[in-house]
């Protein structure tokens, strides 16, 4: 099949319902780190994330909590991306 292309600013929150998904792998600007991993999580995806995952300490235990509710990975990577 051909693959599916998503795009523009909330183009991520397509993705993250579709049911072809099983991981969404977050290499984007810091900024859209945590709304992206939170959607991820939100719609039962895994989530493979570079650091940092998020801003400050509050979104940090938000998707702690998103992770353990959902039953989901949320993965810290670290350097991938080099």
């Amino acid at each position: 099949p051909e693959a599916s292309v998503y795009y523009g600013e909330k183009g991520y929150e397509e993705l993250c319902k579709s049911d072809n998904v099983d991981l969404v792998y977050i290499c984007v600007d810091w900024l859209h780190h945590f709304p992206i991993a939170k959607c991820a999580l939100e719609n039962g995806k895994h989530v493979a994330i570079e650091v940092p995952s998020a801003m400050n300490l509050k979104e940090c235990w938000e998707l702690i909590d998103l992770s353990e509710r959902t039953r989901r990975h949320c993965m810290i990577l670290e350097n991938c991306c080099y």
